[in-house]
């Protein structure tokens, strides 16, 4: 990914998936979610292209091999600019160069349908102007390295400026920035730690979940257990790639689902349970260490922050 007025990405398309589908995928991975029809206009503008530099134009069509192809997207396509917006901001870590945000719950990373003011975006904008923040993601995502699901709570790291932003993006893709979360299962695996590694794909019956595909792109998930209850486990779940929902995915797959997931974890209930948890508003997913390299100074970050009020009167009420 390049930080200029047109954006381009280097893209993996899966053997035997439709090109748009791909594309969709691998650009929502990458922060940009367009929907399927904007995808098949910029293939039908030639924005997409093969290894041999010629134009991808047909949206339907897949690949019997794995697939390599470079699309250009207009930095700011299918964008609006953002209303600044007052609010608290949980600042862990700021230097001249980036900030480390302690995201609350309910709070969406970027705007997207039905959310233009209540975002980490809006309240960005307010404190820093878009001339403090990075404009590599298009000025919808200033600032914006790596998303969390709005109701993950926990670390999200922001970037002040292009560079910055640049250098975070290839250390994120190159699995050199760590990322750990705090998860409550539902139910107590057998072992005291374990590796998913499956493959996801956004859903074809609804385009909100993800799901487990021999046609999707490689996820792995490595967990270990902290502590067992019940009917409940509370694990450290560490990602070593970062697809969206990978973590609330994985962990239904294996039959685990996270405590409060509405989208992945209706498939399971804590069978035989007799205590009655306080609710929480999402899902028991937090995002409680990062480790890196600072991009400049080159000092090794390590940053934690705690289980927010709800999550850990969760963990009082088990126990």
């Amino acid at each position: 990914m390049r930080c200029d007025d047109l954006q381009v990405f280097s893209l993996t398309v899966p053997p035997e998936e439709r090109l748009d589908l791909a594309l969709q995928e691998a650009l929502a991975e990458a922060g940009r979610e367009l929907s399927r029809s904007q995808v098949q206009k910029l293939l039908r503008q030639g924005l997409v292209k093969d290894a041999d530099g010629s134009a991808l134009l047909k949206p339907g069509i897949s690949f019997t091999v794995e697939r390599e192809v470079e699309l250009s997207l207009p930095i700011d396509a299918y964008a609006t600019e953002p209303e600044p917006v007052e609010d608290d901001l949980d600042i862990v870590f700021e230097d001249r160069y980036l900030l480390v945000v302690n995201k609350p719950r309910g709070m969406p990373t970027h705007p997207s349908a039905g959310h233009n003011r209540d975002t980490l975006v809006n309240v960005l904008l307010h404190r820093y102007g878009v001339d403090g923040l990075s404009a590599c993601n298009g000025h919808a995502r200033r600032g914006i390295v790596h998303r969390l699901d709005m109701d993950t709570t926990g670390l999200i790291i922001v970037a002040k400026d292009d560079e910055t932003h640049q250098r975070l993006a290839e250390a994120l893709a190159g699995q050199k920035i760590k990322r750990i979360y705090a998860a409550l299962l539902v139910g107590v695996p057998e072992e005291d730690s374990g590796t998913v590694d499956a493959p996801l794909m956004r859903s074809s019956d609804n385009p909100l979940r993800w799901e487990v595909s021999a046609g999707g792109r490689r996820a792995i998930t490595y967990y270990s257990i902290i502590r067992r209850y019940e009917n409940y486990s509370l694990v450290q779940a560490e990602l070593l790639t970062g697809r969206t929902h990978q973590i609330r995915v994985h962990m239904a797959y294996i039959g685990y689902p996270i405590f409060g997931d509405r989208r992945y974890g209706l498939s399971r209930r804590a069978s035989g349970d007799k205590v009655t948890l306080p609710a929480l508003s999402g899902q028991a997913l937090h995002a409680a260490r990062l480790i890196f390299i600072h991009p400049h100074t080159g000092a090794e970050l390590d940053l934690s922050v705690e289980l927010p009020d709800d999550f850990s009167n969760l963990l009082k009420y088990l126990e």
